[in-house]
């Protein structure tokens, strides 16, 4: 092997600089996965630098997966060469919900758990050092695939994925989450695809806590609202389904409102008018709550019943997240509130957790799902 020389800079210690010409020789292929590196005597005398330096070099190079130090042996280049560092965190995002209609508020920005996750997300991955690189693509699946695919093709360090959709894309989660790739699944509650997410909780827990509050204080019928998109395959469509009926477990009914994928607020009137006469019908004969698993979908109903004088204080108003309402004084609710910036710091510990045993070239390391506690807000609830 032929080392190059260095020029050596007052201001950047020579370990570094070290550091950084092997790196490159490495990736200039100069030196080969499995290559033999010279004796520590014989590199201080090329480098012109200590062997003292050419040991804290190899430390260095050892801990971030560039080199393997076998005893009696000698230092060799990896087989595995780490990814290229580029300091850049993608986060992946379907949609951000900023559209109203007559039962959407104009706030819905500001409020819906997304934008405000994301702008967490941003602010701690900046404070981190790193830079933020935010993917909008609007359920397009051509835009969802290039971003998703920029892990693998070394632009991106780590991926914070959003991905309500991903039907188009699960060989590439599949794929990723078999080699423990540092991608996030990042949501209010997630269980599937097997990438690690953090989220405030998964939809069974959620419902567990609703139920702790609500059955001890005598509600005899709970209604859950939730969604899913009209334009989705049939098969997603069948899922969206399963996941409202599944909730039977815990609650009296499910109410399913499919929706316009492409504007997300397009929930019929008539569908509305259904329901909300129906969960108020039982009202008059059965202590009743309504759980939105989705602040929007809470403002929706809230909004149609003041709109059209239904008698709220008949209903106990549970939500997970804040759907941003002002009870008035005598109305039953319940919130499931989160901690967006510990969401945000936990999530972000974790990629970087997963960046680093790759580059170290460990496989034996925590892959899994984490859950951050919820601060609960009840009131007149006996």
């Amino acid at each position: 092997m032929v080392c190059s020389m260095v020029e050596f800079y007052n201001k950047k210690p020579k370990y570094l600089i070290l550091i950084e010409d092997i790196i490159k020789m490495i990736r200039n292929g100069e030196l080969l996965p499995g290559d033999k590196l010279p004796a520590r005597q014989k590199l201080s005398q090329s480098f012109s630098v200590s062997e003292e330096t050419v040991t804290k070099a190899f430390n260095e190079l050892s801990d971030l997966g560039y080199i393997n130090k076998i005893h009696r042996k000698g230092t060799f280049v990896n087989k595995i060469i780490p990814r290229r560092i580029t300091n850049n965190i993608s986060i992946i995002i379907p949609h951000i919900f900023n559209q109203s209609n007559s039962y959407h508020l104009d706030e819905a920005y500001q409020v819906d758990i997304h934008p405000a996750l994301i702008q967490e997300l941003q602010k701690q991955v900046y404070k981190a050092g790193l830079n933020p690189k935010v993917n909008i693509y609007n359920y397009d699946d051509d835009k969802e695939t290039e971003f998703l695919l920029e892990l693998k093709n070394g632009k991106v360090d780590g991926s914070f994925y959003f991905g309500f959709g991903g039907a188009n894309n699960i060989p590439i989660i599949s794929e990723y989450a078999m080699n423990k790739e540092p991608i996030l699944f990042l949501d209010t509650y997630v269980d599937f695809l097997n990438i690690p997410a953090v989220a405030s909780s998964n939809q069974n827990a959620v419902m567990s806590v609703l139920m702790d509050y609500l059955i001890p204080n005598g509600y005899e019928k709970i209604f859950c609202l939730t969604s899913g998109h009209t334009s989705s395959s049939m098969q997603e469509r069948e899922n969206g389904y399963k996941i409202a009926m599944s909730l039977n477990s815990f609650v009296g009914e499910s109410i399913f409102l499919p929706a316009d994928i492409n504007t997300y607020n397009q929930w019929s009137e008539k569908a509305i008018e259904e329901h909300v006469h129906r969960i108020f019908r039982n009202a008059d004969t059965q202590k009743t709550a309504i759980i939105s698993l989705m602040p929007t979908l809470h403002r929706i109903f809230w909004k149609y019943a003041i709109n059209h004088n239904f008698p709220i204080e008949k209903l106990a108003w549970c939500s997970f997240d804040s759907p941003n309402i002002d009870y008035p004084e005598d109305i039953a609710h319940l919130e499931i509130i989160q901690d967006l910036e510990l969401i945000a710091k936990t999530a972000l510990d974790k990629v970087i957790y997963i960046i680093n045993q790759k580059r170290l070239g460990r496989e034996d390391f925590d892959y899994s799902n984490s859950y951050i506690d919820t601060k609960i807000i009840s009131k007149n609830l006996g």
